[in-house]
């Protein structure tokens, strides 16, 4: 008996193996043999999304950049890989101009982490983090939403009572996106990768606040979906762009905790620990009891 016919559904039939002799296939025209395919069209690319040459992969992943003590689950005998971190840890952080919606406070505790990562010895670079914000914006703001109306729209379209309601409106306006829209962002997203590469081919990591703000709960309660994009908006791009972060607490601000994050590319986890421990174990650091939290993505 087949054994795959032991684990098949009984509502999909096996059907038997074509043969696997394949029919010959004549010899193409003599005038057309040599063609070459015709090389990809790149005038469709949006104005505002460069197609930066992509980084040689880098087999070291995963290596550390402490300069003094052992790596940080590192991965054996990449430690002598080359890469940004021969010559120090390269940290691209964008300028507080750039981040967005931050109150002054928030600016300030930013620019802080920032010079002082720097003191360590850390090489830090203006960057500008539109790729990742672009990218985290497609998340609930396109049409991969459509992931959660599969997941659970039926039981939401069933159970109305028993889902919160701004849940509920996120999964029914989900039904709504398009097979072109899906697409389209997957396009986009692909371009928007490309580019964080871009970022990444003279980095290590990436110095980014977590969050916006801390909203009040009678903030949330007032506009939960807009208060919580707020939230997300340094952070929804990590799985799309296939990131590791280390986040952690950076002082305070406008009464409440501050925090940032290391990123680092996919299996670069030992990296972006290792610059988290760098600031973490700044002495100007301000106290905070809470420890060190690490989000692998």
């Amino acid at each position: 008996a087949d054994p795959l016919s032991r684990v098949a559904p009984a509502d999909v039939p096996l059907a038997a193996p074509p043969a696997q002799t394949a029919p010959a296939q004549p010899a193409p025209p003599a005038a057309t043999a040599a063609t070459a395919p015709p090389a990809p069209d790149q005038a469709g690319a949006p104005a505002d999304l460069p197609l930066p040459t992509p980084p040689a992969i880098d087999v070291g992943r995963g290596r550390s950049v402490s300069p003094s003590g052992p790596p940080i689950g590192a991965v054996p005998g990449a430690a002598t890989a080359g890469g940004p971190a021969a010559s120090g840890p390269r940290v691209g952080a964008p300028a507080t101009s750039a981040l967005g919606e931050l109150t002054d406070e928030r600016r300030a505790a930013f620019a802080a982490a920032r010079d002082r990562i720097a003191a360590t010895g850390v090489k830090v670079v203006d960057i500008n983090p539109w790729p990742l914000l672009q990218a985290g914006a497609l998340l609930y703001g396109g049409a991969f939403v459509a992931e959660r109306h599969a997941a659970v729209g039926e039981f939401v379209e069933a159970h109305p009572d028993e889902v919160d309601p701004a849940v509920g409106r996120i999964i029914d306006a989900a039904a709504t996106a398009t097979a072109s829209g899906y697409f389209a962002d997957a396009e986009r997203l692909d371009r928007l990768a490309l580019a964080t590469r871009g970022l990444f081919a003279d980095l290590d990591a990436i110095l980014l606040p977590t969050t916006v703000a801390q909203p009040t709960i009678a903030a949330v309660e007032a506009n939960p979906i807009g208060e919580n994009a707020k939230l997300g908006a340094y952070t929804t791009h990590t799985n799309l762009l296939d990131l590791c972060a280390v986040a952690m607490p950076a002082g305070e601000a406008d009464g409440g905790q501050f925090g940032v994050q290391i990123l680092a590319p996919a299996f670069h986890d030992a990296v972006a620990a290792d610059i988290a421990a760098l600031l973490a174990a700044d002495p100007g650091a301000p106290a905070n009891p809470r420890p060190m939290v690490a989000l692998w993505a």
